[in-house]
């Protein structure tokens, strides 16, 4: 059986060197070793716009031109299933991105930023910054699950998650809330039409022992694997 190749979108970050600061694109290896822990290949999927994406001032960033948004397709035309990571900071991409994954049913896991990205594409509603006391920000908590898809991986009712996010959904747009935590911020989201279309708010991937966690990655990799093989199909019968 041919393994998933799983995309996962860099992040950008900068770096001191040889007496400059240089934007690089990024990878944790977190996501890396996930992904191959569980039987799936990841390729790093970069930005196309030619541009500085650490020092360009957000009103100077142009639109994605159509060749722009053709290169990032090429792109994720190789992947099998895609994970939409977290970061600081989101782009104009990584609502493209999100857009075309929802749009070709291609098996999305999104991670903090990631599930955020998603939530903002589909209700178009600013995130609303975590309240200093219930900061979210370093924290193990309980989660609570709703029924749902995510509910049926896992197998259980709660469970007690990682948490580096300093804003929270209020507006998951079209996608059904399964997950809260105990003080109600909006913890994972889903379309349980899709093939595999979850968001969570925490990090899987940080701890691949927990048995959630390991859930949530044998689901993705499998529906990446069902994908392929209807790909495969796809391109035989055509």
């Amino acid at each position: 059986m041919e393994k998933p190749i799983i995309g996962i979108l860099t992040g950008v970050s900068s770096e001191h060197y040889m007496g400059k600061d240089l934007t690089q694109f990024y990878v944790f290896n977190d996501y890396n070793t996930a992904v191959l822990k569980f039987g799936g290949l990841p390729i790093a999927i970069m930005p196309t716009k030619q541009m500085d994406y650490k020092k360009t001032p957000k009103e100077e960033i142009t639109p994605l031109t159509e060749e722009e948004k053709n290169n990032l397709i090429e792109m994720i035309k190789l992947c099998d299933g895609f994970i939409m990571p977290g970061e600081t900071r989101s782009f104009e991409h990584n609502y493209f991105i999100d857009s075309y994954l929802k749009e070709n049913n291609i098996p999305t896991l999104g991670i903090c930023l990631g599930m955020q990205v998603m939530a903002i594409n589909s209700s178009k509603e600013k995130l609303t910054p975590v309240n200093v006391e219930g900061s979210h920000f370093r924290k193990m908590h309980t989660v609570k699950l709703e029924d749902g898809v995510l509910k049926n991986i896992i197998g259980k009712d709660e469970v007690d998650t990682n948490s580096y996010h300093s804003y929270m959904v209020v507006n998951p747009g079209e996608y059904k809330v399964v997950a809260r935590s105990i003080d109600g911020v909006i913890e994972a989201i889903e379309d349980d039409k899709s093939l595999f279309r979850i968001g969570v708010q925490w990090h899987p991937e940080k701890d691949t022992l927990d048995d959630a966690n390991k859930k949530i990655f044998e689901a993705f990799i499998d529906a990446s694997i069902k994908y392929h093989e209807n790909k495969q199909k796809t391109n035989y019968d055509s």
